[in-house]
C-alpha cells in the first residue's frame, strides 16, 4: 500500500504500444555469443516493465521504427473508449513526449541524450547545485559513479547578469533569447565538449518547457516585462508555500508559483520564498522545504513545474487516535519517487547519471532534515546519563 495517495504527472491513462514488424534476428545471437552464459530465449522483452499490454518482441533493429509509447485511442487495459475526441489531457502529453520519445529510443541520438543527460538537464536548470563532485571515481574501470563531497544546496543568482558576464542557469530564460539555443550549450559545453551537445535536442528541450513547465513561463514572463519596461527595478518572488492539497496532483498555476514585484516590498516576511533581484551580483541559497526546490535543478525530472517534497503532504492510512505522524517524511517522499508503477513513464529511473545525482542530491536532503531535527529538538532527545 502507498504511502500517500500523492500522483505522478508522468501517469498517462491513454497509453498504447506499437509492435514492431520486423526484428533484427541477428541481435539476439550477437547478445548469446557475448554472453554464453545466459539461458537462451526466443524472446527479449522491451517496453516498461509494469505494462498490461503484449511487450514482448525480438531485439529491434536500430533501424527500424522503435518501440514507443503513442498517445491513440487505446487506454492502458486495451479497452477503446466511446469517445474517440481527443481529450485535454492528450493535449498536455505532447509535450512530455518530447522527452520520454529521446529517453526511450535506442537509436545513436536518445543514447547521445542519455549519455549526457546530466549536460542537458544542467543547461537548462535554475539552480546551481553546491558541493564538489568527484570524477576521479570514473576513472578507473567499472560502473558509473556520481560522487559529492562537501556541504550540498542550491543557490540561484539574479534575474540578468552582471555588464559584461555571459547569462547563466536562471537568466538564460530571459537575456538574450534570441540565442538561447547557443547560449546554453556554449555555458554548458566546452572547446570539444561544444560539439558534442545537440542543437536539435535543446531546440526540443526548449519547447516543451515553453509550453508545459509552469516556473519557465514565470521566467519567460518576467522577460516580456523587461522587454516592455526596461527601467523598472523587477523582483521575481517564488512562492515557498502552496494552499492545495498535497497529496493530489495539482499543477500549480504561475500565480500560484511566482509573482512579479514592481519596486520595494518586506522582503523578510516571505519566509520560504525565493526572491530573485535583477541584478544582484550575490547568489542566494535556497531552503529546502520550498516546493519548488527540487523542479529549478531538475526540470527534465519535473517537466511540468511540479511541486518536489512538502511537510504538508498527509500521510495515508495513518491512524490519529495511535498518535503517530500525519505527513509523509523526506525520505518516504524519496523512496516513492524512484520505485515504477504501472501507467507511469518512469523517467526518474531511467535517466542514467542524472539519476544518480538525483540520489545523491536527495540523500543530502534527508541527512540535513536529519541533523536539523538533532539541533532544534535539544531538550526532547537529551538524556541525563
Amino acid at each position: 500500500q502507498p504511502l500517500t495517495d500523492i500522483t505522478n504527472r508522468h501517469h498517462l491513462t491513454q497509453l498504447h504500444y506499437t509492435p514492431l514488424e520486423s526484428c533484427a534476428h541477428a541481435s539476439s545471437s550477437q547478445s548469446q555469443a557475448r554472453y554464453p552464459n545466459l539461458p537462451r530465449h526466443e524472446h527479449l522483452q522491451f517496453g516498461l516493465s509494469n505494462s498490461n499490454v503484449e511487450t514482448n518482441y525480438l531485439l529491434p533493429d536500430l533501424n527500424e521504427q522503435p518501440l514507443l509509447p503513442e498517445l491513440e485511442d487505446v487506454n492502458i487495459d486495451g479497452d477503446v473508449p466511446e469517445n474517440n475526441d481527443a481529450t485535454e489531457d492528450e493535449d498536455e502529453y505532447e509535450g512530455m513526449f518530447i522527452l520520454t520519445q529521446t529517453m526511450m529510443y535506442s537509436c545513436p541520438k536518445s543514447n547521445h541524450f542519455r549519455d549526457n543527460i546530466r549536460s542537458y538537464n544542467s543547461m537548462f536548470s535554475f539552480t546551481s547545485m553546491g558541493g564538489k563532485v568527484d570524477a576521479s571515481v570514473n576513472q578507473t574501470k567499472g560502473p558509473r559513479t556520481f560522487k559529492l563531497s562537501g556541504q550540498n544546496y542550491h543557490q540561484i543568482g539574479s534575474l540578468l547578469p552582471p555588464e559584461g558576464s555571459t547569462p547563466k542557469f536562471a537568466q538564460l530564460y530571459i537575456y538574450d533569447t534570441e540565442n538561447e539555443v547557443q547560449n546554453r550549450i556554449h555555458a554548458r559545453g566546452r572547446g570539444d565538449r561544444i560539439n558534442q551537445l545537440h542543437a536539435e535536442i535543446v531546440q526540443d528541450l526548449k519547447q516543451m518547457l515553453d509550453e508545459q513547465n509552469v516556473l519557465t513561463k514565470s521566467f519567460r514572463m518576467v522577460r516580456d516585462k523587461f522587454h516592455e519596461d526596461t527601467h523598472s527595478n523587477f523582483r521575481l518572488r517564488l512562492i515557498g508555500k502552496r494552499n492545495y492539497d498535497g497529496r493530489r496532483y495539482n499543477l500549480p498555476s504561475i500565480s500560484e508559483v511566482a509573482a512579479l514585484v514592481v519596486g520595494d516590498f518586506d522582503v523578510s516576511r516571505c519566509d520560504r520564498d525565493i526572491i530573485v533581484e535583477t541584478q544582484s551580483g550575490h547568489l542566494q541559497r535556497i531552503n529546502e522545504l520550498n516546493a519548488a526546490y527540487l523542479g529549478l535543478q531538475y526540470p527534465l525530472l519535473f517537466p511540468f513545474g511540479e511541486d518536489g517534497y512538502r511537510e504538508d503532504i498527509p500521510l495515508n492510512g495513518n491512524d490519529e487516535s495511535t498518535g503517530g505522524r500525519n505527513f509523509v517524511s523526506m525520505r518516504e517522499y524519496f523512496a516513492y519517487k524512484i520505485q515504477e508503477r504501472k501507467g507511469e513513464v518512469p523517467t526518474i529511473v531511467n535517466s542514467r547519471r542524472l539519476f544518480q545525482q538525483f540520489l545523491v542530491d536527495g540523500f543530502t536532503m534527508v541527512e540535513s532534515s536529519r541533523l536539523k531535527y538533532i539541533r532544534t529538538h535539544q531538550k526532547q532527545l537529551r538524556a541525563h546519563m
